[in-house]
This record gives C-alpha cells, sequence and structure tokens, in this order.
C-alpha cells in the first residue's frame, strides 16, 4: 500500500473517530502502565495517526498497521471505541478463543450494554 494512500485513509479515518461522541482515545500514560502490568506487545484500536508507537504490532481488527508477524497469540491492549462495527465483529473471534487480551473503555451512561457481547468467564 502506498504511504500516501495509507496516509489518506487513515486521516479519513480518523476525522470519522473524532466525530464520534463515543469514541475516546486515552492517555499515553495510562497506555503505558497498562502495557507494562498486562506485559502487552499488541495494541488495537485508534488509527496510525494516533496510535502509541511503543508496541511491537498495531492494528485496528483484522488490518495490521504496522508490525511484525507473530504466530503466536500476542497480550493485547484495546481501545474499544477506537474501532468501527467491523473491527469490532473481526476481533471478537480472537477475544473469544483467548484471555491474553485487556479491553479498555469508557462507560457512557447506564443505557448502554457491555460491550464486546462475549461469555462471561471466570478467570
Amino acid at each position: 500500500m502506498a504511504p500516501e494512500f495509507l496516509f489518506e485513509n487513515e486521516l479519513t479515518q480518523q476525522l470519522r473517530l473524532d466525530k464520534d461522541k463515543k469514541h475516546r482515545s486515552f492517555a499515553r500514560k495510562i497506555l503505558r502502565t497498562v502495557k507494562k502490568v498486562f506485559q502487552a506487545t499488541k495494541y488495537q484500536g485508534d488509527t496510525a495517526l494516533t496510535i502509541p508507537p511503543f508496541f511491537k504490532n498495531e492494528g485496528r481488527g483484522n488490518e495490521k498497521i504496522w508490525g511484525e508477524e507473530m504466530s503466536t497469540p500476542q497480550s493485547t491492549v484495546i481501545n474499544w471505541s477506537g474501532l468501527d462495527d467491523i473491527e469490532k465483529l473481526d476481533l471478537i473471534p480472537t477475544l473469544a478463543a483467548t484471555a491474553n487480551w485487556i479491553l479498555l473503555i469508557q462507560t457512557l451512561g447506564a443505557s448502554n450494554k457491555p460491550q464486546p457481547p462475549l461469555e462471561r468467564r471466570s478467570w
């Protein structure tokens, strides 16, 4: 993919996220702390314009923004509101099959249902 196309695509995505009242970006201090505590190497959510550069792999749903391909599941930090509905659906099978992820969400009121819609598991 040409860099100018990537930039244009990411800019369009960022402008869409900026208009979404439910979208939240988390401070890098929080992301660094979560990364360290959970020994996470992968980040999901946001765009190439705003994602933190201190993860080995970064993407949205099934789209890889940068990083190396890993054959084993990676410990992942996910900004749920930084994903669109299709990207969320792309991630649900991985989330249901693994337990090495942490989901960052911000509650937006009592009317919201828990997300993602996964079965409750005991850890």
